[in-house]
C-alpha cells in the first residue's frame, strides 16, 4: 500500500538509528563530517546490516569503520561476531576480538566473544575458560559467561566445575532455560543423578525449552 507524505514522516521519526545515518550520510556528501563521525556511520550502517543478515555488507562498513578510525573498539567487536556466527571464519574472528581486547581490555562482552569463537571453532577449552574467567572478574554478574564457563568444564570432562559454574548462571537470570537444560544433561549423563535431572529439565520445559524433558519422559527416565 502507497504511503502518503505524513505517514513516511512519522515512519521515519520512529527509527532514531536512521535519523542519525541520514543525519551523518548528509554530512559525508556535503564534505562537513569529522572523522568520527565518518566512523561512526560506517559502525552503525554495518550494525544495521547484520541486523538485516547482510552479513557480507556489514562486514564491509565495519572495516571502513576501522580504516578511519582503528581504535573502534566496537568495530572490531562486531566485525568478530560476523566472522565466527555467521561465516565460520573463527580465524579471523579471534583476531577481531584480540584487538578489541587490545583497544579496550575491560571490555567484558569481546573476551565472551573471543571465548565463544576458542569453543565452538576450535575446541581450545583452557583459552576459553581463561577467557570467560577474565569476563567474569570484569562483569561479575555477567550471566552468559557462567553459563558459557559451564560449557567448556563439561568438554573438558571437569562435570562438578560444570555444575557449579551452570547453578551460578541459573542464580544470576533464572528465566533462562538453557543454564537448566544443561545441567541437567551433566546431573544425568554424566553423573547419574535422574532426579536433579529430571528437576532441571522441567524446569527448563516451564521456561519454553522442553526437548530433554519430553525425551526423559518418553524413555521412562522423567514423570
Amino acid at each position: 500500500m502507497k504511503r502518503n507524505g505524513n505517514e513516511a514522516l512519522r515512519a521515519i521519526s520512529l527509527d532514531p538509528l536512521f535519523l542519525s545515518m541520514v543525519f551523518v550520510g548528509m554530512l559525508l556528501l556535503s564534505g562537513c563530517a569529522s572523522t568520527l563521525d565518518r566512523a561512526a556511520y560506517h559502525y552503525s550502517r554495518g550494525n544495521d546490516q547484520y541486523d538485516k543478515g547482510q552479513y557480507d555488507q556489514a562486514i564491509s562498513d565495519y572495516t571502513e569503520a576501522i580504516k578511519i578510525n582503528p581504535n573502534l573498539a566496537g568495530a572490531y567487536n562486531n566485525r568478530g561476531l560476523t566472522y565466527s556466527h555467521d561465516k565460520g571464519d573463527y580465524d579471523r574472528a579471534i583476531s577481531d576480538f584480540s584487538k578489541a581486547i587490545e583497544i579496550n581490555p575491560r571490555n567484558a562482552d569481546a573476551y565472551v566473544n573471543r571465548a565463544n569463537a576458542y569453543t565452538q571453532g576450535k575446541g581450545q577449552y583452557d583459552l576459553a575458560i581463561a577467557d570467560y574467567t577474565k569476563a567474569i572478574e570484569i562483569a561479575p554478574r555477567l550471566a552468559m559467561a557462567y553459563y558459557n564457563r559451564g560449557i567448556s568444564y563439561e568438554g573438558k570432562g571437569e562435570y562438578d566445575q560444570a555444575v557449579a559454574d551452570f547453578s551460578k548462571a541459573i542464580e544470576l537470570d533464572p528465566t533462562n532455560a538453557e543454564p537448566y537444560s544443561n545441567r541437567g544433561v551433566v546431573y544425568m549423563v554424566k553423573l547419574g543423578n535422574r532426579k536433579k535431572a529430571c528437576s532441571d529439565w522441567k524446569r527448563a520445559c516451564e521456561l519454553g525449552d522442553c526437548r530433554n524433558y519430553n525425551l526423559a519422559k518418553g524413555r521412562g527416565d522423567c514423570k
